[in-house]
């Protein structure tokens, strides 16, 4: 059994529920994807097919909106407000489970929709498509959630973070940064994870910048790739304006410069979980072997030859 056929038995239209009826039973991730079935029909509508994956009710499928808005009163008679399309068409006659006395407004309305479903024709071969509004193309996580924030400004460092040749895991943890999530002590401790917020290595309170640069772990790093250079008062943003990555393209920078971070960070979990120190020269090494996996992922042969250039360049520093 497939994972959309068991989650179809347990949640949607196949189990003895309608999608989007509430249970006693149900899971509170359920219950949190629920709270969401009505923005997600309100960002979308339905080329009806089958009808089997289409709320008769809710979703916009025919007409102007979705019937409950279009028919509100007719709705308000009904005793599943989540049936299906293909379930109300049972066999080619339309059983809309309303209740058995029907006001003379809502009378009126099912007389309207009688006349519109007698252009209805459900093709049991075809599947339901559902589009976004206002769109042709089919529906997508990624358009739904530029529909939904639509006023939100641009991040103009978000490029830099997934536009390199990094593992994803390891943009992941970029973004992490960037968004000051970093599960840092100082972080942990103030969640109540933790029970201190102090570092493992050196016993100052421990945040991202401490992590990367204050700390004399990280320090020793930077300290071995460039003497010359001072890392000590910087943010994370300001290594892509430094001067000792300007001569190479955005992707080349945004990589080299996770790699490091990447490392560095890796080592710090060393030493706080397992209580194992990392040697600067260990972390150069661990930067060296990324880089090296990492630069096959460059389809551009100068990006890739920049890359390999650095893991030269690292080798040299470490002997």
């Amino acid at each position: 059994m497939s994972w959309q056929t068991w989650f179809q038995c347990t949640y949607g239209w196949l189990s003895s529920l309608d999608m989007g009826d509430q249970h006693h039973l149900d899971t509170p991730t359920w219950r949190a994807l629920l709270s969401l079935l009505p923005s997600f029909r309100q960002h979308t509508y339905v080329l009806v097919g089958n009808g089997r994956l289409t709320s008769f009710w809710q979703d916009h499928w025919i007409g102007d909106a979705p019937l409950a808005e279009l028919m509100p009163v007719l709705f308000s008679h009904a005793t599943r407000m989540n049936i299906s399309v293909s379930t109300a068409c049972n066999a080619g006659d339309w059983n809309l489970h309303l209740t058995h006395t029907l006001s003379t407004i809502a009378q009126d309305q099912l007389d309207c929709l009688c006349q519109a479903l007698q252009s209805v024709i459900l093709r049991l071969d075809v599947g339901d498509d559902r589009r976004l509004r206002g769109r042709l193309t089919s529906f997508s996580t990624a358009g739904l959630y530029r529909a939904r924030s639509p006023h939100q400004p641009l991040d103009c460092f978000a490029p830099l973070i997934w536009n390199n040749f990094a593992t994803p895991q390891a943009k992941q943890f970029l973004w992490l940064v960037h968004r000051q999530r970093l599960p840092a002590r100082v972080l942990l401790f103030h969640r109540h994870i933790t029970t201190s917020a102090s570092c493992a290595s050196c016993g100052q309170l421990e945040d991202q910048l401490h992590i990367f640069f204050s700390c004399p772990r990280a320090a020793q790093v930077w300290s071995m790739l460039w003497p010359l250079h001072s890392f000590s008062s910087l943010q994370v943003p300001d290594l892509w304006a430094h001067q000792v990555f300007r001569d190479n393209t955005q992707k080349v920078r945004s990589t080299i410069i996770t790699c490091i971070l990447w490392n560095i960070w890796k080592a710090r979990n060393l030493k706080a979980f397992d209580n194992v120190e990392t040697p600067a020269r260990g972390v150069l090494c661990g930067f060296i072997n990324d880089l090296s996996l990492w630069l096959f992922r460059a389809k551009n042969p100068s990006c890739k030859a920049a890359l390999r250039s650095w893991c030269d360049s690292f080798e040299h520093v470490i002997g």
